[in-house]
């Protein structure tokens, strides 16, 4: 195979060799620094402790003119894996031999050195910096691709309770850190598990995953998203528990949270810990609260017969049951409307009205404002979301205010015995579902 490859014949051999053969201080790259960080991160993680029983990376070697005498090249071979791992080596060996480490540990690095990995492949001249940047990449992604979510993470912290419980005794937060500790060195990208990670995701576990259709929503972007997930940390899963509360609460918010991402509605920017503890979760609490408003209450207060409130009330049960049959997700087949023929016209609007509160979530408080300017449910939803949203300079901000503003003077004038004029106030009123002369801002026209 050797000859093969010098001849040209073949694309790459690997087999032992001596760590010294290659030239360590040529680099592929010439121009780009080395990190020092990176090299101390590599020995903290393989030298720092015990040493490993070979060297933990295979050096790739590049073979550039056809019929290379290779075994001629004894301390000239070019290396185009990444630098830092042989750099690592070398550094972690001088450190153990400055600190007077004993005679058995400097014959180990002896025979760590003379007992490599090595594989040579073939290397156009003009290629060798791209192929060097790409076996980087090769190792980003390789590492990227077995990373642990936080859902993960929270199964396998889960697992090792019970586990040594089952061995005898307790196990608090602290003692399950600990664990872990002495038994895994973390990446340093890794989310260090502390007594607070530990007691974080044992929440996690019986507040949220117990709940099915939580654990389904959440399970479905670990499977699409990976650790890219905007939701990748049991800290943001912790706020949403610390927000909505009651188990019905918290799997409203994960289902349409999940929901929204799906349907391209929000973006990741939404979901930072921060956003999360300000605004984000409870302008879902607002909107289950909405939802549940226009099921019950207002739709009880208007002449829908029973048929059509069932139809209603059935098609807008869950997230689920809405996507099968109203709007699906763009990687799913499209959504059965059939069941639409045999309704009322103003069943089916009044089902689009309630679904637009995920996209239009603004209009429609406005639409219903627009019928029930005094109703408290909707004055409060309206001045609780420009509080929780900040809508300065937002377009839905004059309109929301004007319509308080005008509420609150009716509700004077009324007093008074006096009237108010629908040209005062704030943008005038219609009967239908949308402001008069702003037609066009609602979805459903």
């Amino acid at each position: 195979m050797m000859r093969g490859l010098e001849s040209g014949q073949a694309c790459s051999y690997t087999c032992g060799g001596v760590f010294f053969w290659a030239n360590h201080l040529w680099t592929p790259t010439p121009g780009v620094k080395v990190s020092r960080r990176s090299i101390d991160d590599v020995i903290e993680h393989h030298y720092k402790c015990d040493l490993p029983g070979k060297l933990p990376h295979p050096m790739v070697i590049g073979i550039i003119e056809d019929k290379c005498p290779v075994m001629e090249m004894k301390g000239a071979l070019r290396m185009v894996s990444p630098c830092e791992f042989a750099h690592a080596a070398l550094k972690a060996c001088y450190q153990d031999i400055k600190s007077g480490k004993d005679d058995s540990t400097i014959r180990t690095w002896r025979r760590l050195f003379l007992s490599v990995e090595m594989t040579f492949v073939r290397c156009d001249e003009k290629q060798l910096s791209t192929r060097s940047f790409q076996l980087r990449e090769d190792a980003i992604a390789e590492a990227s691709q077995v990373g642990w979510t936080a859902i993960q993470r929270v199964q396998m912290i889960v697992r090792e309770k019970h586990l040594l419980e089952s061995r005898g005794g307790r196990c608090t937060a602290a003692k399950l850190a600990a664990h872990f500790s002495s038994k895994v060195k973390l990446a340093r990208s890794s989310e260090p598990i502390t007594s607070s990670f530990v007691d974080t995701s044992l929440t996690i576990e019986s507040r949220v995953l117990c709940l099915d259709m939580a654990r389904t929503a959440l399970e479905h972007l670990d499977d699409s998203c990976g650790v890219s997930s905007p939701l990748n940390s049991v800290y943001k899963l912790q706020v949403v528990v610390d927000r909505a509360k009651t188990p019905k609460g918290i799997e409203w918010v994960f289902v349409a949270m999940v929901d929204s991402l799906r349907m391209g509605w929000v973006d990741a920017s939404e979901f930072t810990v921060a956003k999360m503890k300000q605004e984000t979760v409870d302008v879902y609490l607002l909107k289950s609260g909405f939802h549940a408003f226009l099921l019950v209450d207002f739709l009880d207060r208007h002449p829908f017969d029973n048929a059509a409130k069932a139809t209603i009330r059935g098609v807008l049960a869950d997230h689920t049951n809405v996507r099968k049959r109203i709007c699906n997700y763009s990687e799913m087949p499209p959504a059965d409307l059939s069941w639409q023929s045999a309704e009322k016209p103003s069943t089916v609007k009044y089902i689009e009205l309630v679904e637009a509160t995920g996209p239009f979530f603004e209009i429609c408080v406005l639409c219903m404002a627009a019928l029930q300017p005094h109703h408290p449910h909707i004055t409060a939803l309206t001045r609780t979301y420009i509080r929780k949203r900040r809508l300065e300079g937002h377009c839905l901000r004059r309109p929301v205010r004007q319509h308080l503003a005008r509420g609150r003077a009716q509700q004077q004038g009324s007093s008074r015995g006096g009237r108010v004029r629908a040209d005062q106030g704030g943008p005038r009123w219609g009967p239908g579902l949308a402001l008069q002369g702003t037609a066009s801002s609602s979805p459903h026209n």
